[in-house]
């Protein structure tokens, strides 16, 4: 990039932003593909940065890294904590959820580039533009999120600011204490009214806790408001949740919404005085697309004596993995060569190819569809007539089963994998040379991040039955063995299923034959 255009780019920017480069610093432009955006990369050691985003809509604006590396280069718009789950699924940041309104809009002026912060963490989680000034009642969208923490321009780096980033949230350094010891003379504006308040909701946060809900929370119809009420907040996860504070007010307006949006059936069914939820629509798109908070509902505190845990530690989804044959289709049916695919969406792929390109027209019978080269090269079958059976057939065998592993707690990134997802073995033996004597073996714990010695512990307490950790020998590799005296698996499965919040799919339980 010649000095002109350096000096170009600059003047369109805040003052602050001179730090980024200078007439002698090496900078190279980008073309995304199938974008109007253009990047702006400087060297940072021995790697190539993006430190500026052009949006292709006239708009210059600092990357996430430029602000990492420049904490101090824009004004900050911050948020809690919660917000961030919804702000790296590509979510734009709502006044709701801004916590510094009054600064913010003492110097609001739409466009203006800003870095969107959360409250206790020194490292913006994105960058974007000041959106629209807000509703008397403090709605609407603050920023337009242009580049943020886990979107696919991150992903191209990977780069990671400090230990409060997780894999789908971001968390202060450390807990802000409050200073009692302080004088209100000297620090009154520290203390705001609005700190004692409970934390606004967003309408993202209220729909992502009730899709959440309707997806694994919902297992009788029809169903009360008030006991989907109940179930939301056993599905919350760590976001806060008062329907008052939302913009739904009360669950009958959220009920009505979510109708609306054809997510369920609210109606009064005949016998009743009133509307019950008496369908929920689980192929809905925004339902069956969604990933849930939790995995199953979390028991209410007034409702267990048990202590909450940080389980799950580990989460495993199961995804197939394209060969390289079928990767030049992909790049034109969906104009890009994803690393992975979730397995619903091969058949979706598969049918709107065919529908886009019309191949499933001017056919022999309303079964068949004709295969144009691409496909045919992707698939290895002649370019003719085909049965849609079996297209799809031939299409999922180009692809690998693998699965992606998430920690939900630390800092470690998620990695892809080929292969099964792995699973907890429970089985039981009988002991060499005692007839009526059985134990109860329990491997592969290690994949869930499960404390054998504390599993071990629950199982002697629970069972009243002695349980022993040992090492043994596995692929020239020493790995932990928990033995639980007696035919256990049933009771140390369901343990493991409640209280570590592993999956009934990823056990596999070898009972003794009779």
């Amino acid at each position: 990039v010649s000095g002109k255009v350096k000096k170009k780019l600059l003047s369109g920017l805040p003052e602050s932003c001179s730090v980024l480069f200078d007439k002698s610093t090496p900078l190279k432009l980008q073309k995304l593909t199938n974008s109007k955006a253009l990047l702006y990369l400087t060297q940072l050691e021995s790697t190539w940065v993006p430190v500026l985003i052009d949006t292709g809509s006239g708009k210059v604006l600092p990357s996430i890294y430029a602000v990492w590396e420049h904490p101090e280069l824009l004004p900050k718009v911050e948020t809690h904590s919660q917000v961030s789950q919804f702000l790296l699924n590509g979510a734009d940041l709502m006044w709701p959820g801004v916590t510094n309104k009054q600064e913010v809009l003492s110097w609001f002026k739409p466009g203006l580039p800003v870095a969107v912060q959360i409250k206790g963490n020194p490292s913006p989680v994105g960058v974007g533009v000041l959106s629209e000034f807000p509703t008397s009642e403090m709605t609407g969208v603050c920023v337009k999120v242009v580049n943020a923490y886990r979107d696919g321009l991150w992903l191209a780096w990977q780069e990671v600011p400090n230990e409060g980033y997780g894999v789908d949230i971001v968390v202060p350094l450390q807990e802000e204490q409050e200073t009692p010891e302080e004088t209100p003379e000297e620090t009154p504006e520290e203390t705001p009214e609005e700190s004692k308040e409970p934390l606004e909701m967003t309408e993202d946060m209220v729909m992502s806790i009730l899709l959440t809900a309707l997806k694994v929370g919902v297992t009788e119809l029809p169903l009360e408001p008030s006991q989907l009420q109940k179930t939301m907040q056993m599905c919350k996860k760590d976001l806060p949740f008062n329907l008052k504070n939302s913009p739904f007010k009360k669950i009958g307006k959220l009920m009505e919404h979510a109708s609306e949006l054809e997510l369920i059936k609210y109606e009064q069914p005949k016998g009743f005085d009133h509307k019950l939820v008496t369908g929920v629509n689980s192929s809905h798109p925004m339902i069956a697309q969604f990933r849930p908070l939790v995995n199953k509902p979390k028991p209410l505190p007034q409702e267990t004596e048990s202590e909450p845990t940080d389980y799950p530690k580990v989460v495993y989804h199961s995804v197939l993995i394209p060969n390289s044959a079928i990767k030049p289709f992909l790049q034109k049916a969906l104009e890009s060569t994803p690393q992975f695919i979730e397995k619903p969406e091969t058949n979706k792929i598969l049918m709107e190819y065919i529908k886009a390109n019309q191949l499933d027209q001017n056919v022999s019978a309303k079964q068949m569809s004709r295969v144009d080269e691409l496909l045919a090269q992707a698939l290895k079958i002649p370019s003719e007539e085909h049965p849609k059976s079996d297209l799809v057939k031939k299409f999922q065998e180009s692809f690998k089963e693998g699965y992606i592993k998430e920690y939900t707690l630390g800092m470690f990134e998620p990695s892809l994998k080929h292969g099964s997802i792995p699973l907890i073995e429970i089985k039981v033996e009988r002991l060499k040379g005692r007839k009526n004597k059985t134990v109860t073996i329990v491997k592969g714990c290690e994949h869930y991040e499960i404390d054998y010695k504390e599993l071990g512990q629950a199982c002697r307490k629970m069972l009243a039955a002695s349980a022993t950790v040992e090492q043994v020998k596995k692929d020239s590799k020493t790995v932990n063995v928990l033995h639980v005296q007696g035919n256990h698996s049933t009771e140390v499965s369901k343990f493991i299923i409640t209280n570590y919040q592993v999956p009934k799919s990823s056990l596999h339980i070898n009972n003794l034959k009779k």
